[in-house]
């Protein structure tokens, strides 16, 4: 996106939305604020009730790498993949990637767009439909582990918190204490990750899905590999965190979980939302 889009008082003037049917459509205005290279921005007025960016600027062009929207109970999450080409004019050609999810399923859709002009989606996948019994148990453990999360904040460590669950219940638990233990490692993905594999049996690791109210940051990712989960769903991202905590991992847990455990989210994610808006 060229810096033609912003004015002067520091407001970018587009944003690609996902309505959640594979259809793309303006958004509304949003004030970033800059550190070095690293953008940070949260999205004003319209139909948007929640939404924020992450992105880097040159000093001539703005970079967006993650943008994160929630309307109307929908979550769409867009992230800028590639400039495919420049055009002779200047201009370059950008190819988008967008997920949605809402209380009726999921679904992905992909955005050729030129320079801020809005594209169409050139393929929009549905996902298959959760059935609301498998929904609502989702749920529940996914807001177990932001529980989990509010009460490692409550006693001065940060909110993170995670379950795993095989065949339907919990078999294990943990939040953050790192401040509390004075422990760098004691993140509950990790904890729970080094747990399962001198606990469950490989059979067993390989049929577990970890519920974490944020997405596993790249130390915790690094020691899901040897667990062998068969899933790990998140509420909140890394470059989501970014955004309040200033600090960004780089790499993302599907890139290091890849081939070993499918990575999903955002998931329950306006609950974890509230809770970090709330603490830092």
């Amino acid at each position: 996106m060229a810096t033609d889009g912003i004015d002067m008082d520091g407001r970018v003037l587009r944003a690609v939305s996902n309505d959640g049917d594979g259809t793309v459509s303006d958004a509304t205005t949003f004030r970033f604020e800059q550190e070095r290279d690293l953008i940070q921005a949260r999205y004003e007025g319209g139909e948007i009730r929640r939404g924020f960016l992450v992105g880097r600027s040159d000093g001539e062009t703005l970079d967006f790498r993650y943008t994160h929207l929630t309307v109307e109970g929908e979550t769409a999450t867009g992230r800028s993949v590639d400039v495919v080409d420049r055009l002779p004019d200047g201009r370059v050609r950008l190819h988008e990637e967008w997920s949605w999810d809402s209380k009726e399923g999921s679904g992905t859709s992909v955005l050729e767009e030129i320079d801020g002009e809005d594209g169409d989606p050139t393929d929009h996948k549905p996902h298959p439909m959760p059935q609301p019994s498998s929904r609502m148990n989702e749920e529940r453990f996914m807001r177990r582990a932001i529980e989990l999360a509010r009460e490692a904040a409550e006693r001065g460590d940060n909110p993170f918190g995670s379950v795993l669950v095989h065949d339907g219940e919990i078999v294990m638990e943990d939040s953050n204490r790192v401040a509390t233990e004075d422990d760098i490692r004691r993140h509950p993905e990790l904890t729970l990750a080094r747990l399962a594999v001198r606990e469950l049996d490989p059979e067993i690791r390989s049929e577990t899905t970890m519920y974490t109210s944020t997405e596993p940051c790249p130390m915790c990712a690094g020691g899901m590999v040897y667990a062998g989960f068969d899933r790990v769903v998140y509420a909140t991202s890394g470059p989501e965190i970014a955004a309040f905590t200033g600090h960004d991992p780089g790499v993302r847990a599907a890139e290091i979980l890849d081939g070993v455990t499918e990575v999903e989210g955002p998931f329950c994610h306006e609950a974890a939302l509230a809770l970090h808006e709330s603490v830092w």
